[in-house]
């Protein structure tokens, strides 16, 4: 995701309280990691920051209450990054959750040149 946003001109810093928007990615659905993955949205939202949720437990959560107006990333969607950023920054709310498929198999997520 970093790299995505730094191609689209987004700079990326160190102290979160000097960012316009925090991205929080968690990618594990259990206790310990949606207690601290709901803990960074309290800070996030104490702070007055915009706010993206990526991965497996913004995925599977997304219907609850409290994560209704945040722009959500599913993990097959991290390539529209930058777009929801854009549109987060304005004030938008985007969610990206469909699972990709072609020919029966699940694509999509960002590219791995190697």
């Amino acid at each position: 995701m970093m790299g995505i946003l730094a191609q689209n001109g987004y700079n990326i810093v160190e102290d979160r309280e000097k960012a316009e928007l925090w991205i929080l990615n968690s990618c594990t659905v259990k206790t310990p990691a949606e207690t601290q993955f709901r803990n960074e949205i309290k800070k996030a939202i104490m702070s007055g920051k915009k706010l993206v949720l990526a991965g497996c437990v913004a995925q599977s959560d997304y219907r609850l209450p409290y994560l209704k107006s945040m722009s959500i990333i599913g993990v097959q969607q991290i390539d529209k990054v930058a777009e929801v950023v854009d549109e987060t920054l304005k004030g938008n709310v985007v969610r990206y959750l469909n699972v990709r498929k072609k020919d029966g198999r699940k694509t999509g997520g960002a590219s791995l040149h190697m």
